[in-house]
């Protein structure tokens, strides 16, 4: 499916199973190939990346939709975040990446994959898009104790007057503080 074809509404689906490392206080957790939508107020979370790209939508009203799709699913990922696109105020995109040079000079972690960015600004070109790069853990999926990597999620918190944005791996530090 190509973004251009979408013409109806997706379903928005939150069956994603509860790892012992995601914090209780994400009331919506968003599993591989899904995606889920939290109130104002509420908080939602992704985990076990593993190499996947997690794309968040924060929208005006302070409701936010995020997905979760492994790399095949590209295209379903992105018709699903078009339609979230017409009332949205900020795009987090956290896809795995490389370390770069920054323009400061600094190595940092910068998405590899730069379509992502680019079609979100080519679909709503006044909207805010960050993204961020992270490095898939290599051991992901290779212990039967262990199914979810504690250090591959993005989740969203409600704040005061914004949405806060954060990683287990730190790469988006100082957390991502977004105002509504």
């Amino acid at each position: 499916m190509h973004m251009d074809s979408l013409d109806a509404p997706i379903q928005i689906r939150n069956m994603a199973p509860t790892p012992a490392h995601i914090p209780p206080e994400i009331k919506i957790k968003v599993g591989m190939n899904q995606t889920g939508l939290a109130q104002s107020g509420d908080s939602i979370g992704t985990f076990g990346l593993g190499g996947c790209t997690a794309i968040g939508v924060i929208k005006n009203d302070g409701s936010m939709f995020l997905s979760h799709y492994e790399p095949p699913g590209r295209d379903i990922q992105l018709s699903h975040v078009r339609y979230q696109l017409a009332d949205a105020k900020h795009v987090v995109i956290y896809t795995p990446g490389e370390y770069a040079k920054s323009d400061s000079g600094k190595w940092e972690i910068q998405p590899s994959d730069h379509s992502y960015q680019s079609q979100v600004q080519r679909e709503k070109p006044h909207v805010k898009v960050t993204a961020f790069g992270y490095i898939p853990d290599k051991e992901h999926g290779k212990t039967s104790d262990l199914p979810f990597r504690p250090t591959d999620d993005l989740q969203f918190r409600p704040t005061e007057n914004g949405v806060t944005v954060t990683d287990g791996r730190y790469n988006i530090w100082p957390p991502l503080k977004i105002e509504l």
